[in-house]
């Protein structure tokens, strides 16, 4: 029996969900999606969040950072969702994996603060999901690279022997919010896929590739939301 809790997560009054749909992560790709949409986004009643909701799925985000992004998680949860793909931002640990490819996580490092509250779980996404992922972005034609990801709470502390650890542990990338997302997803029976947009590699020097980056995440997203969709 689980230990009950001061503050239960409530789906809102009156909102009725799909059992599957696309959580965005970031304010560009999230808005840029929603704004194609015929649909006004509503509040979730977390701050900043919105939600799309549609026949055949729903649409929610953006959100910054671990806590934010599993306090969503966990709303939807209580509006008895069932399946998630997520889609995010990360910063290349290698010399193989460069800005304006994809990368789809195996499993998650957790250097944030919200993953050890949800014990006897792994932060790995669900692999059927990943798998229909990948088919789907080589079709469409992106360059698709695989392997662990790390998350942190505090990236102006990612300091060279970090680093150092995490690429000798084979660690491909490094965000904020997915081995939470992965491992929470687990801890709450939901089937979590997650797809992140290299958008910067993490060195000496830092490259702008945002002009690129912004067309290749809107491309991806609309990729994933229409396959949702149809499916």
């Amino acid at each position: 029996m689980a230990e009950p809790r001061f503050i239960e997560p409530v789906c809102p009054e009156g909102l009725s969900l799909p059992p599957k749909g696309f959580f965005i992560l970031t304010s560009r790709d999230f808005w840029s999606l929603a704004r194609g949409l015929c649909q006004r986004p509503k509040s979730l009643r977390l701050p900043y969040c919105r939600i799309v909701r549609q026949k055949e799925g729903f649409l929610v985000g953006p959100s910054l950072s671990a806590p934010h992004a599993i306090m969503v998680l966990e709303t939807l949860k209580a509006c008895n969702i069932k399946e998630v793909t997520i889609f995010g931002w990360c910063g290349s640990l290698s010399e193989d994996i460069s800005p304006g490819e994809i990368f789809l996580p195996t499993e998650g490092l957790s250097f944030e603060g919200v993953s050890r509250h949800y014990p006897d779980s792994l932060s790995r996404p669900w692999h059927e999901g990943q798998k229909q992922l990948k088919s789907l972005l080589i079709r469409a034609g992106f360059q698709v690279k695989e392997g662990p990801v790390a998350s942190t709470d505090a990236p102006f502390r990612e300091t060279i022997a970090f680093v150092s650890e995490l690429k000798k542990r084979g660690v491909g990338a490094l965000d904020m919010e997915i081995s939470s997302l992965m491992q929470v997803g687990q801890f709450l029976d939901l089937k979590i896929s997650c797809v992140l947009l290299v958008t910067d590699r993490l060195g000496d020097k830092w490259e702008d590739h945002r002009e690129k980056t912004q067309k290749i995440g809107e491309k991806v997203v609309r990729l994933i939301w229409k396959d949702l969709c149809r499916s």
